[in-house]
């Protein structure tokens, strides 16, 4: 990417807009470092630190002297930002040098306040990769600590591990790369022992913990994907949860406390749904099947409580998946015309209202929102042409159908890495028409 020429462009809250080489231009000719925004309109996460913390006092009084970069991560411009940082999950923050040295990587999304805390304890020691590892050979417990919360930031869980494992560590982020790396390694190798015994590490050493818990849940639906019985301790240790989330869950404020101890990803407004169900997974490990009924009804209560606005609209898309595990479809479809009305000219409300309908096979609903997808989304045509090709296979329309194939397949990025299975996945429809 060559530097821009003439004026860069700004967003409305101060971030320069898919200009990188501008930006580093400016940082440093200021002599400040750039704080990096790389996420996507479709996101969730990336959607809610756009519209509930880029805008914040709190936000912008912590990086006041950093210069700010927005980089769409669909766009083809800033995939080699991607690859060159090895960003696997969005929204991905980065602070750097203005030559390019990462300092400081922030995954997912937290509170105004929290992420803005966050940053201001950054600034306190802002160190280069190669820094902290020349501090964490000496011994460096702090730096140890630094590389292993970047590792897990970047999803290099292996390396995550590595360093957790230096200092004995017993964090929720240590559990979850430690149990991450098993699971891979238990799919790939078929081989389950090692997967199992770092579950029960966990359960063991953080009991009732939202990782304890969730630890117990993931051995117990390993084991019923394979048809496997339970074992009489996992089925004990089942029990125990469920009359602990069940107690947890008959307070709001409790269930938050407990859910914001979990140093992972913060997960308001939907703390206790998530504990219901988590609670609910449980019981249907242990086939109780009143119980399951019961929670179900406490689920559906819960989300229909919840207070949210289409002027959130990060905080609604991450609110869906749990309209969907209450079986409240109609809610889902709700919220999601209600997005679309209060932005009707972005393709992310048509793809996934598109996306929804298929889901319930209601093609002729999902037909017009996945052509508007495709006319007004630039960034994911290649996926909303196969979405609506899909579509228009199973409305039968295959003269139509093949023509919007040859459209996607005379794409120019069509034969790009990242389009691989889009590719397989069009050349497969192809063939079946």
């Amino acid at each position: 990417m060559k530097a821009s020429t003439g004026k860069v462009h700004k967003n409305h809250h101060g971030f320069i807009e898919n200009d990188l080489e501008a930006a580093k231009v400016l940082a440093a000719k200021s002599k400040k470092n750039l704080l990096v925004d790389y996420g996507a309109p479709w996101c969730p996460a990336c959607v809610r630190l756009e519209t509930e913390v880029f805008g914040t006092k709190a936000f912008k009084s912590v990086t006041k002297d950093f210069v700010l970069v927005a980089l769409n991560a669909d766009m083809t411009v800033n995939k080699s930002f991607g690859k060159q940082y090895n960003i696997k999950a969005i929204p991905t923050v980065l602070i750097l040098k203005p030559d390019g040295t990462e300092l400081y990587r922030a995954l997912d999304f937290a509170p105004a306040d929290v992420y803005a805390q966050r940053i201001k304890d950054a600034k306190k020691n802002l160190q280069s990769a190669a820094d902290l590892e020349k501090l964490a050979q000496a011994g460096d417990q702090k730096a140890i600590e630094t590389l292993a919360e970047n590792a897990y930031n970047a999803l290099d869980m292996e390396s995550s591990v590595k360093w957790y494992r230096q200092i004995d560590s017993q964090s929720d982020r240590f559990a979850s790369a430690e149990t991450s790396m098993a699971a891979k390694k238990a799919r790939a190798d078929k081989k389950t022992d090692e997967y199992f015994a770092i579950l029960k590490k966990w359960a063991d050493l953080k009991p009732q913990s939202f990782t304890g818990v969730t630890a117990t849940n993931e051995w117990a639906e390993f084991l019923q994907n394979e048809k496997k019985e339970l074992p009489a301790d996992l089925k004990e240790r089942l029990k125990a949860n469920c009359e602990f989330l069940q107690n947890l869950t008959k307070s709001k404020a409790d269930t938050v406390k407990w859910v914001a101890a979990w140093d992972v990803s913060p997960m308001a407004p939907v703390e206790r749904a998530e504990a219901l169900s988590m609670w609910k997974t449980s019981a249907e490990a242990l086939g109780q099947k009143e119980e399951v009924v019961k929670i179900q009804k406490e689920l559906q209560e819960e989300v229909r409580s919840l207070k949210l606005s289409e002027k959130r609209p990060g905080e609604v898309m991450a609110t869906l998946y749990y309209f969907r595990q209450a079986g409240l479809p109609e809610i889902e479809e709700s919220w999601l015309l209600k997005l679309e009305k209060a932005d009707p000219n972005s393709y992310v409300p048509h793809m996934k209202l598109a996306n929804y309908y298929v889901r319930n096979k209601a093609y002729e609903k999902a037909l017009p929102q996945a052509k508007l997808a495709v006319e007004l989304g630039e960034d994911l045509r290649l996926h909303n042409l196969q979405t609506l090709a899909e579509i228009q296979k199973e409305l039968k329309q295959k003269d139509e159908a093949k023509k919007t194939i040859e459209i996607a397949l005379a794409h120019p990025e069509v034969k790009e890495e990242r389009f691989k299975e889009v590719l397989k996945s069009l050349e497969q429809l192809k063939k079946d028409l």
